[in-house]
């Protein structure tokens, strides 16, 4: 019975200790490490509610950024306070332990400086790095701990995502059909004799696409009601690597650069009254350019049917898409770039000369909105060839040129099949409610000789009506068929006459090969729009390609890497508190958690010895004092001083004996170590008394 009271009391006795020695003195940096984790848990449990939430949903009065900023700045705060108490503390353990060598007594205020700033943290690094562990952590913890703000705010982010909008419109105008019987009148008639012309809203888009190719008239305006729409792919696409959305009929162009073929040569003009000689430069297809005031100096020719001329220079390519062209350009015009040895400071003996084929083709697109802008390029294109249908002929190309398939109601067309067939195309004609299969027979270099016929959904196939492609041919051709004349008086101006609209061709007498082919692209993207935009589209049907409205909205993403910081820093503070309370454990009634509290210098200044164990109290005040101006000595000199005394701090022991024995005191206080809570409540007795 007695071993089990004696064994209650001494875990009484130890538990008290326990409590008095290290949960009490520790207890205000226990609640506040306490106070941290329960921060850092609250912003991991803020910020994993929040993730992947749209930002419109957050309700709070207070944005969550605000919110996180407030958690990170009383987190660090907390933290900084921990780190300032086990500094605190450090520099009477800096002093206590035996394996420290005597430390010059400067280094008590430096410790002191370090738990109140950072500027004193960083000046205390060099004195410890290699003797304190702990001080050092607590050191990093006050610097680093400036960055927990930042680093925690950044791992909130607002990315922007796309959903469907169910009740949103999307589309594109396409062209599939170019056949409309309005779009052309007949002239003159006979029993045996008919003329027929394009009407007046054709031709004048056409012209329109000549004269202002920019302008918006030829512009593509897209449907989509909340400003970012997407259009689905084409597949399979039909080359490696490509991404299509859409197809339409268009007008492609095909340039070459027939520069080598020009001919220099001195020649006799018919229009000077002098019959000089004068440098000519001539083309293969008989365009002449002549260096002599008001002559030619640029020619737009639309004359050649084929382009055998510029055989030797053009692709295989190039010459069978000018077999079905509208036109075939040749553009030929002085410039006052590459001066010829003819040249002089006046005239413009430069010259460039392009041969281009204007040809109907299927283009296929990209094609997404963003931001209510359009964002449409050119994938690829295929030229449209003839489709001779169920007609049995050997030669395909004689046929299409037969008088009696050039009629308005002839069903010969030019026609390409588009592959893959755009799901998303919603193609509708009156009286038309399903679409079925037709056999198309297409005369293209791939399918020759034979030109076999393919079954082909209706609505996969895109056609232009053999007699619209003459009328419009005829249209263009004239249109972009002119001579211009110039000379020193017209400056960088150009005269052409009736034909005004090809003048931009001069591009003020700096035309080159680039700047031809740039306006010709120019032009049959205009006129490629034209068609989309509903040119002689088929009477009563419509053709768009579909998509899909996006609306978009801003949501919470958080990126985890950056809480690193913060949550190192407290693992780091925890190891460094939690070693703390048990060192004022393990070492109680030796070495006391006297942290902060100054009374210690006051109660125990005894116990600061120097090299010979004496205590130092008189040598400090002994120290030269008539050489610091009296009595009192100011901050600096007292850090001066102190800087070149050495001193050490003798640890208590739990009972401390004297010769005979008996318990020694000093003043009234046992040598034994006292906390600071029992110093505060002495030096109010002592107050009081």
């Amino acid at each position: 019975m007695r071993v089990l009271n004696a064994g209650k009391s001494k875990f009484g006795r130890n538990f008290q200790d326990l409590y008095h020695f290290a949960l009490l003195p520790w207890g205000w940096e226990l609640f506040s490490w306490f106070c941290a984790l329960g921060l850092l848990i609250a912003i991991y449990t803020i910020i994993y509610q929040a993730e992947g939430k749209p930002q419109q949903d957050w309700s709070f009065p207070i944005t969550l950024n605000s919110l996180i900023a407030t958690l990170s700045t009383i987190y660090r705060a907390v933290l900084v306070g921990i780190a300032a108490q086990i500094l605190s503390q450090d520099k009477w353990i800096w002093f206590w332990k035996p394996s420290s060598p005597i430390q010059p007594l400067k280094n008590l205020q430096l410790f002191e400086d370090a738990s109140r700033g950072i500027l004193g943290a960083i000046t205390l690094i060099p004195v410890v790095a290699r003797h304190s562990l702990s001080s050092l952590i607590a050191i990093t913890i006050i610097i680093v701990s400036l960055a927990t703000g930042p680093f925690v705010q950044q791992s909130i982010r607002i990315n922007f995502s796309e959903s469907t909008l169910d009740s949103g419109t999307a589309s594109l105008p396409v062209s599939f059909s170019v056949k409309d019987p309005t779009s052309y009148f007949r002239t003159l008639s006979s029993p045996s004799f008919a003329m027929w012309d394009l009407g007046a809203t054709p031709r004048g888009a056409l012209f329109s696409t000549l004269t202002n190719p920019l302008g918006n008239d030829s512009a593509i305006v897209p449907s989509c009601t909340t400003g970012n729409c997407t259009f689905p792919t084409l597949q399979p696409t039909q080359r490696e690597g490509e991404v299509a959305t859409h197809a339409s009929i268009g007008v492609c162009n095909s340039c070459t650069d027939v520069s080598s073929l020009v001919t220099v040569a001195l020649r006799r003009y018919s229009r000077d009254p002098t019959n000089s000689t004068h440098p000519t430069y001539s083309l293969p297809n008989g365009l002449d350019l002549v260096i002599y005031d008001s002559a030619p100096h640029m020619i737009l020719s639309t004359q050649d049917k084929n382009l055998s001329w510029a055989e030797n220079v053009i692709s295989p390519e190039v010459a069978a898409s000018s077999r079905w062209a509208f036109a075939n350009v040749t553009v030929f015009t002085m410039a006052a770039r590459n001066q010829s040895e003819y040249g002089d400071a006046v005239n413009p003996t430069g010259y460039a000369a392009v041969t281009c084929s204007i040809y109907p083709c299927l283009q296929y697109y990209d094609a997404f909105i963003q931001n209510g802008r359009l964002s449409e390029s050119l994938v690829h294109s295929t030229p449209l060839y003839p489709d001779i249908g169920q007609y049995n002929i050997t030669d395909p190309e004689e046929l299409f040129y037969d008088g009696t398939l050039t009629l308005p109601q002839s069903n010969v067309s030019l026609a390409a099949i588009q592959s893959p067939c755009s799901p998303a195309t919603v193609r509708t004609i009156s009286n038309t409610s399903n679409a079925v299969d037709e056999n198309v027979r297409i005369v293209s270099p791939d399918n020759a000789p034979n030109y076999p016929s393919v079954a082909a959904r209706e609505e996969c196939v895109y056609r232009f009506h053999s007699f619209m492609y003459y009328l419009m041919g005829s249209v263009i051709r004239k249109d972009l068929n002119g001579t211009c004349g110039w000379d020193v008086r017209q400056g960088n101006s150009i005269e052409c006459g009736d034909t005004w609209w090809l003048s931009p061709f001069w591009e003020q007498k700096n035309a080159s090969v680039g700047t031809i082919v740039d306006r010709i692209s120019t032009i049959s993207t205009a006129m490629t729009n034209q068609f989309r935009l509903g040119l002689s589209r088929e009477v009563g049907s419509r053709s768009e390609v579909l998509g899909t409205a996006l609306q978009i909205f801003s949501y919470i993403a958080v990126e985890w890497q950056w809480l690193l910081l913060p949550t190192i820093l407290l693992a780091l503070e925890t190891v460094v508190l939690f070693l703390m309370i048990a060192r004022s454990w393990r070492f109680r009634e030796e070495e006391m958690a006297w942290k902060s509290n100054l009374l210690p210098l006051i109660y125990y200044k005894d116990r600061f010895t120097g090299a010979d164990g004496q205590p130092i109290d008189d040598s400090i005040h002994q120290t030269d004092i008539t050489l610091m101006g009296g009595p009192f000595r100011t901050t600096a000199q007292m850090e001066e001083i102190s800087s070149h005394i050495r001193v050490k701090l003798q640890r208590g022991i739990r009972q401390m004996k004297d010769d005979a024995g008996e318990a020694v005191e000093i003043k009234g206080l046992k040598r034994r170590g006292r906390s600071t809570r029992d110093w505060d409540q002495d030096s109010l007795i002592m107050r009081s008394e």
